[in-house]
């Protein structure tokens, strides 16, 4: 028998950026229900920055939260542990009728843990994803949530047959992809408002964006001297936009001078880098490029598209330019 989703409200996780742009769509929809489905936002802080979370909540439309756990920064078990500590009492509090999660950051399984071991409900909202990259952190968040969760909501097929070979039948929804509506919501704002591309001034021409804030790339000197010089290399071709993120720019040392490559903004609003993802023709980088820009483009290259670009592999709108050298 499925869950009563209404007889109490549903807490919605979230921890970090990612899950900001698809929680964001989901609380729309269930708030625009007839009757409205009850809901209450969770954010653990794992990610902390004041001006981030302010600016996305603002930008993608979600509501300020109702409890923040202020986990802030740690190592993975650390934080992971942190996050359950203190989702449990919250849990006892609220008595929810389920815990919805979205992605694959710490905060995610550890909040689904600790649901299904109080017989919570948990609701996943893109499951099914898989790297096939057991190195990943994500990748764990991912198959351990899919595997103690009630309802998968799964964003491709692709991801519906992942989970059959994994002996997940139960419980799983192809619903399609959260992104798709958190992109246009978020571009259709942008287009009204933002006017970055003239800033830079790359306009309206062929010009790419890069990503480079995963830890394995921005910690490690040589990998990120490997990743720069293949940005001047992509940049003799077409301008290259870097939006710098906080961890790019605690090693801002290993970066050439900005001329070398391209536009070198701050950390940029969101709806600014909306802006500049919706006319991208060149993306490089995982996040920002592999999931939000062949949404808008009708083909778009990305380097490592590292368990979301399997959704526009399979729309035929990613081509996977990935270097292992």
């Amino acid at each position: 028998m499925p869950p009563d989703f209404t007889s109490a409200p549903i807490l919605c996780v979230v921890g970090a950026r990612p899950n900001f742009m698809k929680i964001a769509p989901v609380i729309r929809a269930m708030k625009a229900t007839v009757p409205p489905i009850p809901v209450r936002l969770v954010h653990t802080g794992q990610h902390y920055d004041p001006e981030m979370n302010a600016q996305y909540f603002q930008a993608l439309g979600i509501p300020d939260p109702d409890i923040n756990l202020e986990v802030g920064s740690a190592s993975h078990a650390v934080q992971t542990a942190e996050v359950m500590r203190r989702f449990e009492p919250v849990l006892d509090r609220e008595q929810p009728a389920a815990v919805l999660v979205v992605g694959d950051v710490n905060s995610t399984l550890a909040c689904a843990l600790v649901a299904v071991k109080k017989s919570i409900p948990v609701i996943h909202v893109e499951a099914g994803l898989r790297s096939l990259d057991r190195a990943m952190p994500e990748e764990i968040n991912r198959v351990l949530t899919d595997h103690i969760s009630t309802l998968l909501l799964c964003p491709t097929q692709a991801s519906v047959a992942c989970l059959e070979r994994e002996g997940i039948r139960e419980g799983v929804h192809h619903v399609g992809d959260v992104m798709y509506d958190a992109t246009r919501f978020a571009t259709d704002r942008a287009e009204q408002s933002s006017d970055i591309l003239d800033e830079l001034k790359v306009g309206h021409r062929n010009y790419g964006v890069a990503t480079v804030h995963r830890q394995e790339n921005t910690d490690s000197p040589e990998r990120l001297k490997a990743v720069i010089a293949y940005l001047q290399e992509q940049a003799r071709k077409h301008p290259v936009v870097l939006p710098l993120h906080p961890r790019t720019r605690q090693h801002a040392e290993h970066l050439p001078p900005p001329g070398m490559h391209g536009a070198l903004p701050e950390p940029c609003e969101h709806l600014r880098c909306a802006d500049i993802t919706r006319r991208v023709r060149h993306g490089m980088g995982r996040g920002l490029c592999d999931q939000e820009s062949p949404l808008l483009r009708e083909l778009v290259p990305v380097g490592e598209p590292r368990g979301g670009a399997d959704v526009h592999l399979e729309a035929g709108s990613v081509v996977c330019e990935a270097r292992t050298e």
